[in-house]
């Protein structure tokens, strides 16, 4: 048992132990179970997100950020995977992120941008060096960001399978190897893997 943040856990994962991590400032607890097996899938993963994310949000409290960002967490939780908010490395912040069960690992970074300026949130995901990073607008009324995205040459040679969620037109893109692999929405019930989709064209935005 530990009591503390769940930053304490993640210093313990290499000893292979279960934990209940207890946090008194969040009046949470958190079970840490070492032989569950995780959802590994990149495509399952990212259909959880596209089903549950809004209706997640919804039962969340405060701002719409902290909202957002705590349905991610949650999610993660619920996947298996040790979450943490605010990770900092190499002098860069991200909103949220799923690690593996090493603690070293990421699995999913997400970066949620209200004001616009998401190529810094690229740059910081690339940072955690996850098998996915996940950005997530809230302030645009169009998907003009997702034509952005194809646009950017960084987005060719990112480490990580990219996805893209306006929370305004409730789309979400995925894009690998600076290829845009499908359109989705979120709420929606995703069946499938991503690698079925095919290249999208850009000009269908």
């Amino acid at each position: 048992m530990v009591y503390g943040q769940k930053q304490k856990l993640l210093e313990m994962l290499e000893y292979n132990i279960d934990a209940l991590v207890i946090s008194k400032e969040e009046r949470s607890f958190y079970y840490f179970d070492s032989d569950r097996v995780l959802e590994d899938s990149d495509s399952d993963l990212i259909g959880r997100i596209i089903e549950d994310l809004d209706e997640y949000a919804e039962k969340e409290r405060g701002k719409e950020h902290t909202r957002i960002q705590n349905a991610l967490l949650k999610i993660g939780e619920e996947e298996g995977y040790v979450v943490e908010e605010e990770h900092t490395v190499s002098g860069l912040t991200v909103d949220a992120i799923w690690f593996k069960r090493d603690g070293r690992e990421a699995k999913l970074t997400a970066e949620l941008e209200t004001t616009g300026g998401w190529k810094k949130d690229i740059l910081s995901m690339w940072e955690t060096e996850p098998d996915i990073a996940l950005l997530i607008t809230t302030n645009h009324k169009t998907d003009k960001v997702a034509k952005d995205l194809a646009k950017f040459s960084v987005i060719e040679y990112a480490p990580y399978l990219l996805v893209y969620a306006n929370l305004n037109t409730q789309n979400v893109f995925a894009f690998e190897n600076g290829q845009i692999l499908g359109k989705f929405e979120l709420g929606e019930s995703f069946e499938g893997e991503l690698e079925e989709e095919g290249e999208f064209d850009i000009e269908d935005i």
